[in-house]
């Protein structure tokens, strides 16, 4: 029988890890650091590449004592029947809150910028039902768009932040000391710490890999993309504007890129590459959020038919999104969110990892 999601090359592995973690970060999330951080709001996106790197080694760690399990089924082996299924539950919810919440903020970037006229069920239906149709492809097939779009996203990215290089004057990022220490342990800059939320589709991903080699060194070279795109993206606005002006911007980002005038081109600005980039990435982030649930909810009640299961989550998603939310909700939402999801992916796989450690030591 052909399975529903064949297994996926290293190579495409790296490519979905990327664009998974760029997501849709570079907007929204560097202003809520200008107003806690300031001219320093870099050392959050630096900390959280340093925490992920660690949750990292945790989750490739802990998915190699068990190759052929996905979190869920290994988790309640470990933790036992419900206190593990209770932790697959949060799991499952923070996976799935991640794609939802993804939607909302391409909704707010996209439509209410690019697209207002557009009515908003229509384009999340085009948007949720091409992904849920590419993954009921299969895995693979998921995995082998992303080798075709992934050197655009990256000729792309870079366009967009050579350009506003023009523009930078970065002894606005001066002084680089005397930051206000108090500030880091707000909740908005705690929160910060869970932007590569990407990272942990590996828990599901893991047992589909060809070739599981060296996983630990590739998924940090793919992390680290990411990084550097989204240090970018919280750093130009600041070189370009300061921190106080960057920080009354609700997409810096976006403002800062509008500031770069082409005058050797056809087309003065841009501005109109980001639209086409973050469609794409929201399909990968949208794409990797339901392939984890439907991982996830199979493997947590037994369901054999994935591609019915996967239709009913889009559909629900679907429904979902069609309740509009201002960008303070969803800001606030995603404070919520990103603290448990710190708590479920850092704290407690670290505490898992490391009592198996200590079990394999005793057993030696």
């Amino acid at each position: 029988m052909r399975e529903p999601f064949p297994r996926i090359s290293r190579q495409q592995f790296f490519f979905i890890f990327a664009i998974a973690n760029i997501c849709l970060t570079p907007f929204g999330f560097p202003t809520l650091l200008y107003k806690e951080l300031e001219q320093h709001a870099w050392i959050s996106p630096l900390a959280a590449y340093v925490l992920t790197i660690w949750n990292l080694l945790v989750a490739i760690s802990l998915a190699r004592q068990f190759p052929d399990q996905n979190i869920v089924e290994w988790s309640r082996q470990i933790l036992g029947k419900w206190i593990g299924g209770l932790f697959s539950i949060c799991v499952i919810v923070i996976l799935y809150f991640w794609g939802v919440s993804m939607i909302w903020a391409f909704m707010l970037l996209i439509m209410f910028t690019q697209l207002a006229h557009t009515p908003i069920y229509f384009t999340s239906l085009l948007l949720i039902g091409g992904v849920v149709y590419l993954l009921m492809q299969g895995l693979e097939g998921f995995a082998r768009f992303a080798e075709l779009v992934f050197l655009f996203l990256i000729a792309g990215f870079i366009a967009i932040n050579a350009v506003q290089f023009t523009n930078a004057d970065f002894n606005r990022l001066l002084p680089v000391g005397g930051f206000p220490l108090d500030n880091l342990i707000k909740p908005d800059v705690i929160a910060s710490l869970f932007v590569f939320r990407g990272i942990f589709i590996v828990y599901f991903l893991f047992k589909y890999l060809n070739d599981k080699k060296r996983l630990l060194p590739l998924s940090i070279y793919s992390l680290s993309i990411a990084f550097v795109e989204i240090l970018l993206a919280t750093v130009l606005p600041i070189a370009i504007y300061g921190a106080q002006a960057a920080s009354k911007f609700i997409y810096p980002y976006q403002e800062s890129l509008s500031s770069v005038s082409i005058e050797w081109l056809p087309f003065e600005k841009l501005t109109f590459l980001t639209p086409m980039l973050w469609q794409i990435v929201i399909v990968y982030v949208l794409g990797s959020s339901l392939f984890c649930a439907t991982e996830g909810l199979s493997s947590l009640f037994n369901i054999k038919n994935k591609k019915r299961l996967l239709i009913i989550i889009g559909v629900v998603t679907w429904l979902i999104v069609m309740y509009q939310v201002s960008y303070m909700q969803l800001s606030q939402m995603i404070m919520v969110w990103s603290i448990a999801g710190l708590l479920i992916f850092t704290l407690i796989p670290t505490l898992l990892w490391a009592g198996l450690s200590i079990r394999r030591l005793l057993k030696s």
